[in-house]
């Protein structure tokens, strides 16, 4: 477990199916959430970002889904990055 290096608060990192690594938030969110805890092929635990509809459909089923620190952590706009513009 690790906490968010700007406003402190606990969080866990993980890779998403894609490889992309990002940081939920340490509990389930069971009014927003949208990340799916999967075990990949290799056994590792990844997350899936879920589409809205589905996300929603989940958590009326009582599955716990995460939601990613990005919609929570107060200076989230801090750690966004742009795409580079080729130039």
């Amino acid at each position: 477990m690790a906490e968010c290096r700007s406003c402190g608060a606990p969080i866990r990192w993980v890779q998403t199916l894609a490889g992309k690594r990002i940081p939920l938030n340490r509990e389930p969110d069971r009014v927003r959430g949208n990340v799916r805890p999967v075990e990949s092929h290799e056994g590792q635990l990844r997350a899936h970002v879920l589409p809205a509809a589905e996300a929603e459909r989940c958590r009326e089923q009582g599955e716990d889904l995460w939601l990613a620190h990005f919609g929570t952590c107060p200076n989230a706009g801090a750690h966004r990055t742009t795409p580079s513009s080729s130039g």
